[in-house]
């Protein structure tokens, strides 16, 4: 979902003047081959816990690197590259905007070692923004993981629960809670004109586990339909777990005018208001001081399982920050040569209030400044495949639009499911 990004970045204080010495040339970067310009639209905190890694990575190759966020990133970009003025790199939240622009880039295949540069990346991540003609336009930075559970500590082990391995195990869990006479679940979705993109993620989380990631892909180009076997059994499969009554501290109407920065801060409520909440690193930055301060004091978490029958191994749902580049000057390759290592954000990583996890299995774990961000981490670098968000690789008016608002209506009993899914294929361009 192309808005969760973005309101995640917007839910902290945007510092746009946030860089040291942004110097941009025409047509291709900036006109000093010497100095590298990076913008993004990662912002606040992080962007500051950022700027230690774009410190350390200036001294380390002697190149004058500098990162500007962009709050306003789609638009600027955009405005940048028709006005014959890019950056020498950009930073994309969104694999589409970035592929939209791929015939202003430089192909990262003419660029670094791909193979050698993607080849301890997790499974999937190298394949996000490879173009009709082949080639990889970008490559992750960071990533975040949606598929991520959470759960509140110590509260969840004393009651005994266990972590579950399976979709059945997760519903017996769900059960168990539930007897015990707390809501098993923390969801709610409000979000302004992107209201519904929290039920998208929830849909994609389960095509992804009973089709697996290539029916995933074949449905992301719409090759396979909304209105078909594996994505009703998704809806129904979210629907049993989450909107059953009472399995969730709001019903269906108090889930959708519940804003979504709010749906998860039960769980660290003492005592928990539930006990588990689905979402990715970045919810960290929604909750109170004191649980950013220190996270693991609070909460714990495991990966959404498989479920039985569907895709055999451990699949991840999220999203992250893509680079790019619109030149193939010499600073700039070395730059793109540190960005995509297993080295890069092990400063940034260390920074307060930071939500980066690495794209790369092999990343140092102990890098990462919380236990809480560390197990994430380690559990992705371990996952058997990662798929982007589906919303945000379909064209605009399904991704952030149809399959939002039919996915709303459905949720609030406006329509039938069936109804939703027909209208959703529907909405997909002809061309």
């Amino acid at each position: 979902m192309r808005q969760s990004r973005s309101f995640r970045l917007g839910a902290v204080t945007a510092l746009a003047g946030l860089a040291l010495t942004a110097c941009a040339g025409g047509g291709g970067g900036t006109t000093d081959d010497n100095k590298v310009e990076i913008v993004g639209a990662v912002s606040g905190a992080n962007a500051v816990a950022l700027q230690t890694e774009i410190a350390a990575l200036a001294a380390s190759t002697g190149i004058d690197v500098t990162f500007t966020t962009i709050p306003d990133f789609d638009t600027v970009i955009q405005s940048r590259v028709r006005g014959n003025n890019p950056p020498d790199i950009a930073v994309f939240p969104q694999p589409g905007v970035l592929l939209d622009l791929k015939d202003d880039m430089v192909a990262l295949d003419d660029v670094i070692d791909l193979p050698t540069t993607t080849k301890d990346m997790i499974p999937g991540l190298s394949t996000v923004a490879v173009a009709d003609d082949g080639k990889t336009y970008g490559l992750p930075w960071s990533i975040n993981a949606k598929s991520t559970v959470w759960y509140p500590v110590p509260e969840f082990q004393d009651a005994g629960y266990q972590i579950p391995a399976s979709q059945a195990e997760l519903e017996a869990l769900t059960a168990q809670i539930k007897a015990d006479g707390t809501p098993p679940w923390c969801f709610a979705f409000e979000a302004g004109a992107a209201t519904g993109w929290y039920v998208t993620d929830w849909i994609e989380e389960y095509v992804l586990r009973i089709g697996g990631p290539e029916v995933y892909d074949q449905w992301v180009k719409h090759e396979i339909l909304f209105d078909s076997p594996v994505v009703k059994q998704a809806a129904e499969t979210f629907e049993k777990l989450i909107l059953t009554p009472g399995n969730a501290v709001l019903d269906r109407q108090g889930m959708a005018a519940t804003p979504w920065g709010d749906a998860l801060q039960p769980l660290v409520a003492s005592p928990p208001g539930c006990f588990m909440g689905r979402q990715a690193n970045f919810v960290i930055g929604f909750w109170p001081p004191e649980v950013q301060a220190d996270p693991s004091k609070f909460v714990s978490s495991f990966l959404l399982p498989p479920v039985e029958g569907g895709f055999d191994g451990q699949a991840v749902l999220g999203g992250g920050d893509l680079a790019a580049a619109f030149n193939d000057n010499e600073s700039t390759k070395k730059i793109l040569e540190a960005l995509f290592s297993p080295e890069f954000g092990q400063t940034w990583a260390q920074q307060p209030n930071n939500d980066f996890v690495s794209p790369y299995a092999t990343f140092d774990n102990s890098k990462y400044i919380s236990s809480t961000v560390a197990k994430v981490g380690e559990a992705v670098s371990q996952a058997d495949t990662f798929r982007f968000d589906g919303s945000d690789q379909m064209p605009g008016q399904v991704g952030s639009g149809s399959f939002w608002t039919e996915m709303t209506a459905w949720v609030t009993e406006q329509e039938t499911l069936d109804q939703a899914l027909k209208n959703i294929d529907a909405s997909w361009p002809a061309s």
